[in-house]
């Protein structure tokens, strides 16, 4: 009988508040305070993936305007569009930690 191995699971990073402050101030500062979608000035830090798999890393999280947070929560037609714009841009900034997961 074939011998049955544990995948691993992602580490998730849970930040305290003070953390999570100066994380969202890190993510705002490398994307310039800006929209990594749009451009316009940016109001919201996202985590990418968002939701239940959402983990606390500068590699995982953007700044974005409220329209596009919105989109890309919200908007069927538009969100995937959207995921792929943030997953590049991460991908491109992050290379190593997006070859390893």
């Amino acid at each position: 009988m074939a011998e049955l191995r544990a995948i691993p699971k992602k580490k998730k990073i849970k930040l305290s508040v003070g953390q999570q402050i100066a994380l969202r101030k890190a993510i705002f500062e490398r994307d310039h305070y800006c929209c990594v979608v749009c451009g316009k000035k940016a109001q919201h830090r996202h985590h990418e993936p968002p939701g239940s798999n959402k983990t606390d890393r500068i590699e995982t999280g953007v700044a974005l305007c409220v329209e596009c947070h919105n989109i890309r929560h919200n908007d069927p037609n538009r969100s995937l569009q959207w995921k792929k714009i943030i997953v590049d841009y991460l991908r491109n900034i992050y290379a190593d930690y997006y070859k390893s997961n």
